[in-house]
């Protein structure tokens, strides 16, 4: 076989080894769209998730939420740090 070619075995043998990376996608483009870590204690016992489904409960429609942040995320004033406009909390409270 001349450099450079690869055999039918070679291709789908690298072929085989691109399907893990391919099932890890949706979990990093999920990573990637956190704005803060559910697992924090603080927000753990307020239920914190990064979407909720109720589109006018979200962090963006609460009086606790400042838009202004990072990555698109916003700050939230009971976790002193970053929470997604699309996101939740038990503590969450209608603007006024």
């Amino acid at each position: 076989m001349s450099a450079g070619k690869l055999s039918r075995r070679e291709a789908i043998e690298r072929g085989i080894l691109l399907v893990p990376a391919f099932a890890l996608l949706p979990s990093l483009a999920k990573a990637a769209e956190a704005c803060a870590d559910p697992t924090d204690s603080l927000r753990s016992s307020l239920h914190y998730t990064e979407q909720y489904s109720d589109t006018t409960k979200t962090c963006s429609a609460c009086g606790f939420f400042d838009a202004d942040g990072d990555k698109g995320c916003g700050t939230c004033k009971i976790f002193s740090g970053p929470a997604n406009p699309k996101g939740h909390c038990d503590s969450w409270a209608a603007k006024s």
